[in-house]
């Protein structure tokens, strides 16, 4: 994804954008917390 961005940002001069801005991590975020990926891989 940030080779994505990097190429996207070299063809707008002057724009800004991250690989954080366009991804959403909410749902894994909320698997780690609830630890279902730790009782997962156990």
């Amino acid at each position: 994804m940030e080779i994505q961005v990097k190429q996207a940002l070299a063809r707008r001069p002057g724009a800004s954008l991250r690989v954080e801005d366009t991804v959403d991590d909410s749902i894994v975020r909320e698997l780690e917390k609830s630890g279902f990926i730790d009782r997962l891989y156990r």
